[in-house]
């Protein structure tokens, strides 16, 4: 399969995505925003291209692509663009198109001129600065106010998606357009309005694609505020969500079991955007207040993290996979590429659009079941909640093997009387017949009721 057909909003369930030709599409992947540590721009792409090839080979679909990185930041000087760096993100998402991968551009993510301290805690911020556009530093601008708010700013803005708009405007393996990363970390007020105005340019200059905005980890009093803020803005087409597990977080959901911080998020998001697609486009799990990568990172051979994420991301109610962040120093360095196949299995041959699922969320012998009761199937995934990372990192126990689960799935809606259920094991990819109940399984499992 080739991505030669454009994403759009399901007419038949704006909560899901189709192609545009109706074929249902449910977004399967990660976030392989940037190539680190390697100078050479040939051997950036290349990097970028493997990964690539390790998700479509893994029967993958969906990255997420930060523009303002090398070796694909096409903006060497304010407002002076480099045909070179355009044509290497040409040829990525060319390359992309060729696997069978949508590609989500995001747009930019500094949030100061001049490097700072970053608010939240003591990580060097030159990363999120933008000198090219200081005065000091030969552009037109003094600080992210300015940038925000003058004509001079956003005409820097607006000239970047010109050039953008030119060169792919037209790509049908461009999922969609997301105007910041967590644009809520700016320093600078205005965001929402900001937001507003520049949600609209988008939609002048790529009417075929998607559009959207993103905010910071949804882990606190504050945060949610900002969130609920975002969902009055009008003209996005897709709800993003960010959440961590991060012991250094205010909220308390975010230290404990990866499934119940994502259901917690993503059930906030689904009152605030009840009829957008949901996507929980940024997770993992990081040191206290994102202060760097997990410190059990090395010791998940399995991968028990990034599965969490991928699963929980869609069968508490998004439109599709959670999207898990370090790619490079986890799920590449440990191989863990296989569980978005387990993905792409657990749900093939599901028209989510048709299904109009309904979500909801079962609980018995410490085992917690996030299903979808549809038309004519009811999915559900069961994760034991006696196995979370604090057993299996921390105090160094083997999973246990559950056992006679005894839980009534709720049958589709259209429901003759006679059903067939199938398991599927995600940590083997086999599917197993289940019309005795439930089988024995570890750490997770996903049932499937057909009517």
């Amino acid at each position: 399969m080739t991505a030669d057909r454009f994403v759009r909003i399901s007419p038949r369930d704006a909560r899901y995505f189709e192609l545009d030709n109706g074929t249902p599409f449910v977004p399967n992947g990660c976030n392989l925003a940037s190539v680190r540590d390697h100078a050479d721009p040939d051997d950036a792409l290349a990097a970028m291209c493997r990964w690539i090839d390790r998700l479509a080979g893994s029967q993958g679909n969906f990255i997420r692509l930060w523009l303002a990185k090398p070796p694909f930041d096409i903006e060497p000087a304010a407002g002076a663009f480099d045909a070179a760096a355009m044509d290497r993100l040409r040829r990525v998402i060319d390359h992309a198109q060729h696997r069978g991968v949508w590609v989500k551009m995001c747009l930019e993510y500094f949030r100061y001129l001049l490097p700072q301290r970053q608010r939240d805690h003591l990580l060097a911020s030159q990363p999120f600065a933008r000198l090219i556009y200081h005065a000091d530093h030969g552009g037109p601008l003094h600080d992210m106010q300015e940038y925000l708010d003058s004509t001079a700013g956003r005409t820097l803005y607006l000239r970047k998606l010109d050039a953008y708009a030119r060169s792919f405007a037209e790509h049908p393996a461009v999922f969609g357009w997301e105007l910041w990363n967590e644009m809520n970390c700016v320093h600078a007020k205005g965001w929402e309005a900001w937001t507003c105005d520049m949600l609209a340019e988008l939609r002048k200059r790529f009417p075929r694609h998607l559009v959207m905005q993103s905010l910071g980890s949804l882990d606190s009093d504050g945060q949610e505020k900002d969130y609920e803020a975002l969902s009055a803005v009008p003209g996005q087409d897709v709800a993003q969500a960010h959440r961590y597990l991060d012991e250094g977080a205010a909220h308390t959901v975010c230290h404990g079991p990866v499934d119940v911080s994502v259901g917690q998020a993503m059930g906030a998001m689904r009152r605030w955007y009840p009829g957008h697609p949901l996507l929980l486009a940024e997770a993992g799990a990081v040191e206290p207040r994102h202060s760097g990568p997990w410190r059990h990172y090395a010791d998940d051979h399995a991968g028990t993290i990034l599965h969490d994420v991928v699963f929980a991301g869609f069968f508490v109610g998004g439109a599709g996979a959670g999207q898990c962040w370090h790619w490079d120093r986890y799920i590449d360095a440990m191989d863990l590429w296989p569980h978005f196949r387990g993905f792409h299995y657990a749900v093939e041959g599901i028209d989510c659009p048709a299904e109009r699922f309904e979500p909801f969320l079962l609980e018995l012998d410490g085992v917690r079941v996030w299903g979808l009761r549809g038309q004519s199937v009811t999915l559900a995934w069961a994760r034991d909640g006696r196995c979370d990372w604090h057993s299996e990192f921390e105090r160094r126990e083997s999973p246990r093997c559950v056992t006679d689960l005894q839980v009534d799935l709720p049958m589709p809606r259209e429901n003759c009387g006679a059903t067939v259920t199938r398991a599927f094991d995600p940590w083997t990819n086999t599917w197993h017949d289940a019309g005795g109940g439930w089988p024995d399984f570890r750490r997770s499992l996903v049932m499937r009721v057909s009517g």
